[in-house]
Formats: C-alpha cells, structure tokens, sequence
C-alpha cells in the first residue's frame, strides 16, 4: 500500500552481497551446463530466447537487476516462447521455465535468504493487503518414508512479473513483492500496477476512512455494528466503478477489513482514554518512553505509527488511518 525507497533496497543489497554474489555464479554455472546438455533439445525460439539470456546474464548479475533493468530485458526477451521442451525428472515435467528457475534456484532462496533479507528492510506483512504475514507453512515430506509428520516455514513472494512468463526474472530482487498467500493467489489471475520499490517515495494514495457519525453513534449505543468504514482506493472512486488492477477489485481489501470491526472499536475507546490530560501524565510518568513521540504513538497504538513503517507489522495501515481519525495519535 505505499512503496518502499529504493536507497532502502541497496543497503540491503550491500549488506548481502557476498551471498549474492555466490549465488550469482552458482546460478549462471548452472544455465551453461543446462544449454549444453539441452539446447539441442530446443525450438529455434527456445534456443534464441536462452541464448539471449544467457549473454545478458554473463553480463549482468541477474539477483541486482534494478527496475530500469528489469524493463529493458522484460521488453528485450518478452515472454517465455511457447513451450516445446520438456524432460521427465523424478516422474515430473520440466519445461524450460522450469529448467530456468531450477538453475536460478528460486524454490532454495525462499527457505533461506528471502526471510532474512526482506527482514533487513523491515518487510513482515503482505505489501498488497497489510492484514497478514508473510509466512506460509507447507509440510515437510521425507522422500525415503514419505511421512509429511514436520512442518517448515516458507517466506512468501510475489513475482511483479510473474515468473512463469518471465522466468529469468525469477530471483530479481525488485521483482519480488512479499505477500501473504491469499493476495498471491489473487494476483495470479490479474495485474497490479502498483510498484513496490521507488527512488522518490510518495504518501500512499490508499486511505482507511472512518465514518465519524457512525462513530459518535457507537459512543452512545457501544454497539460494535454502528462502527463504519471504508478502503479508498483512488483507482476505484465508486462502488459501482470496477477498475481492473486496482487494489479494491484484486484483493477486495473491503471485504477483508469489514471483518476487523473489533479493532475499530478498540481504537475509539483508546482515544476516549488517552486524552491531552492523561498523555501529559504518561509524559510526566514515563519521559523515557513518552518523549520519543513515536515510540509512546506506537505503545498506545499497539502497532508501528509512520506511514514508511506499515511493511513492519500486520493491520499497521488499517490502525495508523482509524487512530489519525479519532485523534489517537
């Protein structure tokens, strides 16, 4: 719901880098050793489109591509040909997408550097929804007893351009959008055209928006039910508008929210108990903490309070937009 700075990414990138690197190699390794044992196996347009790639690649660390990059190669190779390779490994099909993103190694990356990288910029809940995590558990299934008894947890990513038309953009890490499972499903089947990583970032266009009447209505009755509000999505200016690759018709964040109402409630009692008077005494109380506005903001909240740090934590926007209502922070 609002991008992230690009500066951001690279210190991120920076921090990494060694591994990178490593996992660069490795992977550019693999591709030659796939081209010579396969290649003969090709369409002339499969045989065109890898080699294509493959010299862009020994140029270019694919994993640090940025979004200028990511453009030119995208409109350079263009979708993946229609596939007319496939091989039988382990009782499965593999196509040449899936000959690429083995050799890139997507599937390994998000066990063990996705987590601990998207953590370094400080991205825990689905950047499209903001209501979930960014963590999925999957059985895990011993190959000799078959047993699927243990569970791990898996880092969950969205691919911007998804990686089976563009499967050389697979470990691009400004192509990876880290998402909860619902949004990614819903993302397979339409297209967003909000853009996660930007060199100058801007509020976000998207708004959580109490209805105040339904508030003072609430105050009086305490029936949680009167409680009213609304996602505005720019994209959408009415109910009756469908606009495809808006967030409102892809993810349906009404719908999601509507049933959070309890949080809503929570928020208003909280600005009804933490007025100038009792913030004064929790100052006086309390300098430590309550001197560091954002920090005393975000103990009242129960969340993160700066519009940058909504990655941060789940429900971070939907809470920060429902408090600057009713005057809570």
């Amino acid at each position: 719901m609002i991008s992230i700075n690009t500066q951001i990414v690279e210190n991120a990138i920076l921090a990494f880098k060694d591994e990178i690197d490593d996992d660069y190699n490795l992977a550019l390794k693999q591709l030659e050793k796939d081209y010579k044992l396969y290649s003969k196996q090709f369409s002339i347009n499969e045989k065109v489109f890898y080699r294509k790639f493959l010299n862009f690649a020994r140029n270019h660390n694919v994993i640090l591509l940025n979004n200028l990059e990511i453009e030119y190669i995208k409109n350079e190779l263009l979708e993946i040909p229609e596939s007319h390779f496939k091989i039988k490994v382990k009782n499965k099909v593999i196509y040449l997408k899936d000959l690429i993103n083995n050799a890139l190694n997507y599937k390994r990356k998000r066990d063990n550097f996705y987590p601990k990288y998207f953590q370094k910029i400080g991205i825990k809940s689905c950047v499209y929804c903001n209501s979930q995590l960014t963590v999925t558990v999957e059985k895990l299934i011993h190959l000799k007893t078959k047993v699927n008894n243990e569970f791990i947890a898996k880092f969950q990513v969205d691919h911007f351009y998804p990686k089976d038309k563009y499967p050389y953009l697979s470990i691009s890490l400004y192509n990876l959008y880290p998402t909860c499972s619902s949004c990614n499903n819903a993302k397979k089947v339409t297209e967003v055209r909000f853009k996660l990583y930007e060199d100058n970032v801007t509020p976000s266009i998207y708004k959580f928006k109490l209805d105040l009447k339904s508030k003072a209505k609430f105050l009086t009755s305490r029936d949680i039910n009167d409680i009213e509000f609304d996602f505005v999505d720019p994209e959408k200016p009415n109910k009756k508008v469908i606009v495809k690759g808006s967030f409102e018709d892809s993810f349906q964040i009404n719908g999601i929210y509507k049933t959070q109402k309890d949080i809503a409630e929570e928020i208003i009692l909280k600005s009804q108990i933490y007025n100038k008077a009792y913030k004064k005494k929790l100052l006086n109380s309390f300098p430590d903490i309550f001197n560091n506005k954002n920090l005393g903001n975000r103990i009242i909240l129960g969340n993160y309070c700066e519009p940058e740090e909504i990655h941060k934590r789940p429900m971070a926007k939907f809470m920060q937009d429902i408090a600057k209502d009713v005057g809570l922070i």
